[in-house]
């Protein structure tokens, strides 16, 4: 039977067996369709001040409310939506490199694991969102800026992770056999490590996304990430806070659309994990 078809009817059976898996995926579409097609979907712009409608709850007219400049809600967490993800994703793939690079060179060359593993040590004593402040502010505050803070905050993680991998990896015979043979170490490293240690990478990846898009989310609420009038769900939440009495839905829905995009990053990569675990899966 064609490879193919069995992988995808494996992946079925997987999907059936999980459904917090399926869940998730589910989650992550919905976000996804509104990033894609946002502008098809409500007959608002997220800048449009609309006159007389300054703090309406939700109704027929606009379904989740509008703002303190009369702004609709659902307009704007939709938009919202393309600049959360955009920002997750880049934040998590564009330090990817170094993350992997570090934790690679400390895991293959013993004399460097030590050096390397005390600056994350270093770098892991700073809570998170500590240490991304520290960045910004030396950065500047942007939402480009907040992009590589977040990056710089998940660099210790990704090293140890690849690190791990590594160790467990480079003891293996086919990698004693490629050293034997006169493999060098980037031939080594690039075509008989890292493809062995890509599963964990890729799972603490997808969990990432979701993180990321809720760090940059509390430093755009902390004022150190995207300026008005960006839609950004961080800056909603901030600039709601003065109206939590009496415009509720100002703070509950983009609160619940960080919930849904970081919940469903976070079962996605759940899901990876246990499918990508030669045990799990056949259990």
């Amino acid at each position: 039977m064609n490879p193919e078809v069995n992988g995808y009817r494996s992946v079925l059976r997987f999907l059936r067996r999980n459904r917090t898996v399926t869940l998730g995926i589910l989650l992550l579409g919905i976000v996804l369709f509104m990033a894609a097609f946002g502008g098809l979907l409500t007959p608002y712009s997220y800048r449009q001040q609309i006159q007389g409608s300054r703090l309406l709850p939700p109704g027929v007219t606009h379904l989740l409310g509008t703002d303190q400049f009369g702004r609709d809600v659902l307009s704007r967490i939709i938009a919202g939506a393309r600049i959360s993800l955009f920002s997750g994703f880049l934040a998590t793939v564009v330090s990817t490199l170094p993350r992997v690079l570090l934790g690679t060179l400390a895991g293959y060359y013993s004399r460097l694991d030590d050096p390397i593993m005390r600056l994350m040590d270093i770098l892991m004593t700073f809570p998170g969102i500590l240490l991304a402040l520290v960045v910004v502010t030396i950065l500047g505050t942007d939402l480009h800026n907040a992009v590589i803070a977040v990056g710089i905050w998940g660099i210790p993680t990704f090293a140890r992770v690849t690190r791990g991998a590594v160790l467990s990896v480079r003891e293996q015979g086919y990698v004693e056999s490629a050293r034997a043979t006169g493999g060098n170490d980037l031939h080594i490293i690039t075509k008989h490590i890292m493809p062995n240690c890509l599963a964990p990478i890729l799972v603490l990846m997808s969990m990432r996304v979701g993180q990321s898009i809720l760090s940059l989310a509390a430093l755009t609420f902390l004022g150190l990430g995207a300026a008005p009038p960006t839609p950004a769900w961080g800056l909603m939440l901030s600039e709601a806070r003065a109206y939590m009495r009496e415009a509720w839905w100002m703070t509950t829905f983009p609160g619940v659309a960080i919930l849904i995009t970081v919940w469903g990053f976070n079962l996605v990569g759940d899901g990876l994990r246990d499918y990508l675990d030669p045990y799990v899966r056949s259990n």
